[in-house]
C-alpha cells in the first residue's frame, strides 16, 4: 500500500480546519496545524514515514459536504472515510455516526448504545478524545451526563458552534 497522506485546509467561520485523507478516505479533520498533527500519537502510530502531500483538488467531495453542513444544507455525510484507531474506538466512532443531525447524547448513553454498562462511560469519553474524524464523526454530540457541554478535542466553543449549526443552542 502506498503511504502517502494527503492534505489540505477548510476555512470555515468557526475555525480552519486541516484535512487529510489516504488512497481509502478521509483519515483526519482537525483544529490543529499540520505540524501539531504531525507530533500528536495518532499520526506517529498509523502515518510515520508517510509521504505529505499538499493537494487542494483531492479534497473536492469532502470541501463540498463540509460547505453543505455548515450552511445548515446537510445532515449527514456521504464520504470515504479512514478513521484509524482501536477496535473500541472505531466500534464508539461507528455508534456516533447513528446519533441524528441536531439531537445528543450522554456518554452513558453512549456506552448502553454499545451494549455495555454505562461505567464504561470515561472508555467512551477517551475513545472520544482521539477521534481523528472531528464534525465527519459527531462526537460534538455529546454531552456529559448532566447535559453540561464537556471535553472536545477542537476546543468547547468549536463544540458550541457546531451544536449550533444543528440548532442546539448553549448559554
Amino acid at each position: 500500500m502506498e503511504n502517502r497522506l494527503y492534505y489540505s485546509y477548510f476555512e470555515t467561520k468557526l475555525s480552519r480546519l486541516l484535512l487529510m485523507k489516504t488512497q481509502v478516505g478521509l483519515a483526519r479533520v482537525d483544529s490543529l496545524s499540520l505540524e501539531d498533527v504531525r507530533q500528536t500519537s495518532w499520526f506517529n502510530r498509523y502515518f510515520k514515514g508517510a509521504e505529505l502531500v499538499k493537494s487542494d483538488l483531492a479534497f473536492d467531495r469532502d470541501r463540498q459536504q463540509l460547505q453543505e453542513y455548515f450552511a445548515g444544507d446537510r445532515s449527514k455525510f456521504d464520504l470515504d472515510l479512514d478513521g484509524q484507531g482501536t477496535p473500541f474506538q472505531k466500534e464508539v466512532w461507528q455508534a456516533l455516526q447513528s446519533i441524528p443531525y441536531g439531537q445528543t447524547l450522554t456518554y452513558g448513553g453512549l456506552a448502553d448504545r454499545l451494549g455495555r454498562s454505562s461505567k464504561a462511560a470515561q472508555a467512551v469519553g477517551r475513545a472520544l478524545g482521539q477521534n481523528p474524524l472531528l464534525v465527519v464523526v459527531p462526537c460534538h454530540r455529546i454531552l456529559s451526563q448532566d447535559g453540561k457541554l464537556t471535553g472536545y478535542r477542537g476546543g468547547l466553543a468549536l463544540k458550541k458552534a457546531l451544536l449550533k449549526v444543528e440548532g442546539i443552542n448553549y448559554i
